[in-house]
């Protein structure tokens, strides 16, 4: 902005006029304003110096070693050794409501998937770095709660995007009437018109407390400092939240998903602490279960 005045540089709207008198308004400059400030902000985000300060001592090839070594354990889980168990129990492990299974049995099991993926993420994650020492040697990938404006200031920054999220969940929902599993129609429904207050607490405490922990240590914590390390680091929050998209398995969910992990990458990287895209988490699975319960009320 070159015909800007800068500290020490006279600008000639400043002169005085004839008779001695001085302006008696001087317009701010341009670079003042509140969307000059969002502009440096946005490039301030996306700066070499920026992206460098999130990358990480790993290799490329260690990644993709640990991304694999995670997948395997998850979908070993998952997929198959907790719903061999709930099968060896006489249970369901496909989440319908059987004859021999209640609620809160569902809530249960679905509880416990949760914190396995929790253990297992953090096991893995704790194992595999355990010689680069990354909660100690890089600042943001332990989370922090306490301390500094500036890390929980992109929490209302970043709300305003979330009716994107909504406005993808009526698309995918148009576009794949019959897909999988209806967003927001679950087991939460059935628990909550069941009328069993602690199937439904079950489940609260899986989608707000262990569902952000895991997913967020995983895809914004490790992946995505992992991804900038590799490529642009606009790139690495849009392939981590892919790859946080399709690890759910649900062709009607992956565009909400997808939008909901850019989200939550934008916040992690504007921020540089874990907490704040965890707690965002939290916040948006707080409201969605509260829209379903609220639903299955009938209210």
């Amino acid at each position: 902005m070159g015909s800007e005045a800068g500290p020490g540089h006279s600008d000639s709207s400043e002169e005085a006029e004839p008779g001695g008198s001085r302006p008696s308004h001087v317009d701010q400059p341009p670079g003042n304003s509140p969307l000059a400030t969002l502009r440096r902000l946005w490039s301030r985000l996306w700066s070499q110096s920026w992206q460098q300060s999130l990358q990480v001592p790993w290799s490329g090839r260690k990644t993709l070693e640990i991304v694999l070594l995670w997948l395997a354990a998850y979908w070993t889980f998952s997929h198959g050794l907790l719903p061999a168990c709930v099968d060896w129990l006489g249970l369901d492990a496909d989440g319908n409501i059987a004859a021999a299974l209640s609620s809160r049995q569902q809530a249960l099991v679905h509880v416990v998937l949760d914190l396995g993926n929790l253990a297992l993420t953090h096991f893995i994650l704790r194992q595999s770095l355990r010689d680069f020492q990354p909660r100690k040697n890089l600042p943001w990938f332990r989370p922090k709660w306490a301390g500094g404006l500036w890390r929980w200031a992109w929490l209302p920054l970043a709300c305003p995007l979330l009716p994107l999220v909504e406005k993808a969940v009526v698309w995918s929902q148009e576009i794949f009437p019959t897909g999988p599993e209806q967003w927001g129609v679950t087991l939460i429904e059935q628990s909550v018109t069941s009328g069993d207050p602690i199937a439904a607490s079950l489940y609260f405490s899986m989608v707000v407390f262990c569902a952000p922990f895991w997913e967020e240590m995983m895809f914004r914590g490790f992946l995505l400092p992992s991804l900038a390390k590799l490529i642009p680091l606009p790139a690495a929050v849009l392939l981590s939240s892919t790859f946080f998209a399709l690890i759910h398995f649900s062709v009607q969910r992956f565009l909400p998903l997808l939008l909901l992990g850019i989200i939550f990458g934008l916040v992690f990287v504007g921020s540089r602490n874990l907490a704040s895209p965890i707690a965002l988490h939290a916040l948006y699975n707080t409201y969605i279960f509260g829209r379903v319960v609220s639903r299955a009320l009938g209210l």
